[in-house]
C-alpha cells in the first residue's frame, strides 16, 4: 500500500479555498465526501440534492497513490459525513481528516458485508450483489445524518437498489454459460466470480508497469499454457502496451475488465461501468447474443 501524501499547504489557505479546483463546492449545501468511485456514484444516487456529494480522490488518481490537494482538504474540513470503503485500501483517508481536523462521522462501507475474519481483499463493489448490501448501509446511515430528509432518502435508496437487483439478476446468468474458466492479470475480480458461479483458475501475479521483459512474459504463457480454455481478462487501467505484448507473445485474446479505480464519479457511472463489464463477461465466455 502507498502512502499518502500531502502538499504543503497550510491548512489555513483553505479557509480561502483552493486555487484551481476541478470541481466548485456548492457553499449553499452541505457536503458529504468520499473516498473512491464507486462510493462517489452510489451515494450521489442516495442523496440526489440533499447534499453536494465530492470524491476525495483527485482526478485520474488510483485509490492506492493518493496525493490530496487544497481542495480535497478543504473537502474534509466542510464535509458533513465521509463514506469510506475501507479493508485497508483507503486508509489514507485517516491523514486527510486530521490534516483537515474533520470531526465528521465515517461511514465504512465494507462493514455491512459479512466478510470472513481477516479478509483483505477490498475490491469487493465489483460484485453487485455486495454493493446492494453496501448502499443500503448508507442510506440507513445518512438518514441519520439528514433527519430531516430521511423519508426521501429512503426513497431514493430503495429506488437505486431495485436498478441493482436488476444488474445482479443479469450477473446470475453468467452462471450458466459452459465456460467459467477465467484467468486475470490481476487480483480484483474474487468476489464477482464468487457470488456469480465463476472459476478464477489463476492471477497473473506482478505484471510490471513498464513493457513485460522476455522472462516476464514467458511466465505468463506458462500460466495460460496450463489453461487453454480459460478466457483472459485484463484491466483498463493496465497499459495498453503490456496488454499488446502479453496478447502478441501468447496468442490469447485478452477481454478487458474495468475495476472502476479511475472513473468519472458520476451517478451513472457504476451501473453504466458494471454493464459494459457484463457484457464483455458474456462476450469472452461465450454468452454474448449474436
Amino acid at each position: 500500500m502507498k502512502k499518502i501524501l500531502l502538499t504543503g499547504l497550510f491548512l489555513g489557505t483553505l479557509i480561502l479555498g483552493g486555487a484551481g479546483c476541478a470541481q466548485k463546492i456548492n457553499s449553499n449545501e452541505p457536503v458529504v465526501a468520499t473516498t473512491i468511485v464507486p462510493l462517489t456514484s452510489v451515494t450521489k444516487n442516495i442523496l440526489g440534492d440533499v447534499a453536494d456529494v465530492q470524491s476525495v480522490l483527485p482526478k485520474g488518481a488510483e485509490p492506492h497513490d493518493v496525493i490530496l490537494s487544497t481542495r480535497e482538504l478543504e473537502i474534509l474540513q466542510r464535509t458533513k459525513a465521509i463514506v469510506t470503503l475501507g479493508l485497508t485500501l483507503d486508509d489514507w483517508i485517516a491523514n486527510g481528516i486530521s490534516a483537515a481536523e474533520s470531526k465528521a462521522p465515517v461511514i465504512t462501507a465494507s462493514k455491512f458485508l459479512n466478510l470472513p475474519p481477516g479478509a483483505d481483499d477490498p475490491h469487493v463493489w465489483l460484485s453487485p450483489a455486495r454493493m446492494i448490501v453496501m448502499v443500503q448501509g448508507i442510506g440507513a446511515e445518512m438518514q441519520k445524518q439528514f433527519p430531516e430528509s430521511a423519508e426521501i432518502i429512503g426513497l431514493r435508496t430503495s429506488a437505486y437498489v431495485e436498478k441493482l437487483r436488476a444488474l445482479d439478476a443479469e450477473y446470475r446468468t453468467l452462471g450458466a454459460l459452459p465456460q467459467r474458466n477465467i484467468v486475470t492479470l490481476h487480483d480484483a475480480f474474487g468476489y464477482l466470480a464468487q457470488d456469480y458461479n465463476l472459476n478464477v483458475v489463476a492471477v497473473v501475479k506482478d505484471i510490471p508497469e513498464d513493457n513485460p521483459s522476455p522472462a516476464e512474459i514467458a511466465a505468463v504463457i506458462r500460466t495460460l499454457e496450463k489453461y487453454p480454455q480459460a478466457a483472459l481478462f485484463g484491466e483498463s487501467e493496465l497499459s495498453p502496451a503490456i496488454l499488446e505484448s502479453v496478447a502478441r507473445d501468447t496468442g490469447r485474446t485478452i477481454f478487458i475488465l474495468n475495476p472502476l479505480e479511475v472513473a468519472e464519479p458520476e451517478p451513472e457511472t457504476y451501473i453504466s461501468v458494471m454493464t459494459q463489464n457484463l457484457a464483455t463477461l458474456k462476450e469472452a465466455l461465450g454468452g454474448a447474443k449474436k
